[in-house]
C-alpha cells in the first residue's frame, strides 16, 4: 500500500531502477572522463600532432559526452594509442548503458501519458478512428521534439554564439540533437 500511495499509483521500484541507472550513467561518464584525461598525456604519433590540444578537464568531460550521447564532433579526439583503445572499449559498455537508460526513462515518461492522451482523444468524435488519433498524436510529439530539442537550444545559444545566424544555430542543434555530428558548425564563444 505504501508503494503505490507514493509512487501515483505506480511501483517505486520504476523510479528506484531510474534514479539507480542515471547514477550508473553519470559514473561511468565521470570515470570515463578521468581516465580519458590520464590516457592523453602525449600525442603518439607526427600525425596525432595536428590534433594535439591540451586536453583540459572540460575537454575530456565533452569528449566523454559526445562519445557516450553518440554526437562525436571530432574537434577533440584521442591522441594516444591507449585513449583511442580507451574510446573503443568505453564506447562499447558506456553507449548501450546510456541509450538503455534513455529508452527506461522514456518508457517511464511517455507511455503513462500518452495512455492518457490517447484515453482523453477517444472520447472526441473527430478522434475515435486509431489512425487519426496516432497521427495526430506522432504530429504533437514530433513538434513538442522540435521545440524543446531543436528550436530551444539554438535559441540558447543566441547570446552565446552571436557571430552565428540563428539558421546556423538550428542546423546545429538538429546535426547534434539527431547525433549526425558533422561538427561544421558549433557554437561557442568568440575569443
Amino acid at each position: 500500500m505504501f508503494y503505490t500511495a507514493c509512487a501515483g499509483g505506480r511501483a517505486v521500484g520504476t523510479y528506484v531502477k531510474t534514479v539507480v541507472l542515471g547514477g550508473m550513467v553519470l559514473l561511468v561518464i565521470l570515470v570515463g572522463v578521468v581516465v580519458y584525461r590520464a590516457l592523453q598525456a602525449e600525442p603518439t604519433s607526427m600525425y596525432d600532432e595536428r590534433w594535439a590540444t591540451s586536453q583540459s578537464w572540460s575537454e575530456s568531460l565533452a569528449f566523454i559526452v559526445s562519445l557516450v550521447t553518440t554526437v562525436g564532433y571530432g574537434r577533440i579526439v584521442p591522441v594516444t594509442d591507449s585513449g583511442r583503445l580507451m574510446c573503443v572499449f568505453y564506447g562499447m559498455v558506456a553507449i548501450p548503458l546510456y541509450f538503455y537508460f534513455l529508452l527506461h526513462l522514456a518508457f517511464v515518461l511517455y507511455v503513462p501519458t500518452f495512455k492518457k492522451i490517447d484515453n482523453w482523444l477517444k472520447m472526441k468524435p473527430i478522434f475515435r478512428n486509431d489512425f487519426v488519433r496516432l497521427v495526430f498524436m506522432v504530429s504533437v510529439a514530433g513538434a513538442a521534439f522540435f521545440l524543446v530539442f531543436v528550436v530551444l537550444p539554438a535559441a540558447i545559444f543566441v547570446p552565446i554564439a552571436t557571430y552565428l545566424p540563428y539558421t546556423i544555430l538550428l542546423y546545429a542543434a538538429f546535426t547534434t540533437t539527431a547525433t549526425l555530428g558533422f561538427g561544421d558548425f558549433i557554437p561557442e564563444y568568440e575569443v
